[in-house]
């Protein structure tokens, strides 16, 4: 009964979100860049929103405003939300009735306002069938992005080939003049634009296919090559997604904020080809919502690991399938240890786990470890 009350009421939220959002689409000058994906989401949608943000005043050429998703707002209420320029959850409590009131009537004030010029860059995360329906619902793309398919929530879509399906649900959405980008270094995404006219096929992971997606989409808004080339500069990758820095001579690899086996594929691929004249140790944390396959899954990965690094770490219960040369049951069992001790000056380390996996203090920890030590 309780889960009963509970759906209803986030039906009602959502219905009343979706119409609000959709005024404030339909009485201005919105143009809306979509990102979906398996895997780099949010560099992509981070990288895209920096560099159509620094266009504006290049040349002394008028850009619009440009808004994106923050806090992984990228659901049928994070969505709406971003649209009405509001960065917080809504509570079923007395304070989120309060905050329905205001977005009401910033609703009434942008409907009734001169036309606004704006760009969003949004994030489209689907956890299951059914989603992106309900996504393009609330507001069509100009512009649809698809990095990659794996097998990230595949314990509610069953396979590949369903998430792939549901992905494309985004490029369906996307009108005659609109523009559509794969990733073209994934089998799904590539398949995919063959049934597409007028798409695009960016090479690339990461940051390097957010870099190269994001000039191509400042030009369709009609930035120029210079302006673009000026924007790309100082570019910074949001915070524990493929983020590398050197601390006290040890390479860090923080990739900490999710995982699934292709982001885990990309990530190891990264720790491969990091330079170092030490050891490469990947410190791996459990993937989540695998499903059935949980153990394969986690077997698979170890095995791709084992060909990428010097030794591994793995810290969780599903990580004890990596095979790795050490493991523990948790972050804080691995923080008591004295293993670090093993990790010194021109070693890459690389941190990847499920958000859940608490990594980030793990990462934390382990700067202050090396700063006590040199």
């Amino acid at each position: 009964m309780k889960k009963r009350r509970v759906r209803s009421s986030r039906m009602i939220l959502e219905m009343y979100l979706k119409v609000l959002s959709k005024l404030v689409i339909y009485s201005n000058s919105y143009k809306i860049v979509a990102v979906t994906g398996s895997v780099g989401k949010t560099t992509t949608a981070t990288i895209v929103y920096q560099v159509l943000s620094n266009i504006e005043g290049c040349n002394g050429k008028k850009f619009p405003k440009v808004r994106t998703t923050v806090n992984n707002m990228n659901d049928t209420v994070g969505l709406p939300l971003t649209i009405l320029n509001s960065h917080d959850w809504i509570s079923f409590d007395f304070k989120g009735i309060s905050q329905l009131f205001k977005l009401l009537l910033s609703t009434i004030k942008a409907v009734c306002s001169a036309k606004e010029e704006c760009i969003y860059v949004l994030e489209y995360g689907v956890g299951g069938p059914g989603e992106m329906a309900l996504l393009t619902d609330i507001v069509k793309p100009d512009v649809a992005i698809i990095t990659a398919i794996g097998p990230a929530h595949i314990e509610r879509f069953l396979s590949e080939v369903n998430i792939s399906k549901e992905k494309e649900k985004l490029m369906d959405a996307v009108g005659q003049y609109g523009m559509k980008i794969f990733g073209s270094d994934n089998e799904f995404t590539k398949e995919m634009s063959h049934n597409h006219k007028k798409s695009h096929l960016v090479s690339g992971k990461g940051v390097d296919f957010a870099i190269s997606t994001s000039a191509i989409v400042a030009k369709f808004f009609g930035a120029t090559s210079d302006e673009v080339d000026v924007a790309l500069i100082g570019v910074i990758p949001p915070s524990q997604r493929l983020e590398i820095e050197i601390f006290r001579g040890v390479t860090i690899i923080n990739d900490s904020y999710n995982a699934n086996p292709l982001s885990m594929k990309y990530a190891l691929d990264i720790l491969e080809k990091e330079v170092c004249s030490g050891k490469k140790i990947a410190i791996l944390g459990d993937m989540k919502e695998l499903g059935c396959n949980e153990k394969l899954y986690h077997e698979e990965i170890g095995a791709y690991a084992h060909e990428k690094a010097d030794y591994i770490i793995g810290v969780g219960n599903l990580a004890y399938n990596y095979n790795a040369d050490f493991w523990f049951e948790d972050v804080n069992s691995l923080l008591t240890n004295e293993l670090f001790k093993k990790i010194s000056k021109n070693d890459c380390v690389l941190f990847k786990a499920s958000n859940s996996g608490n990594f980030n203090k793990l990462v934390e920890t382990f700067k202050v470890y090396m700063e006590d030590s040199s």
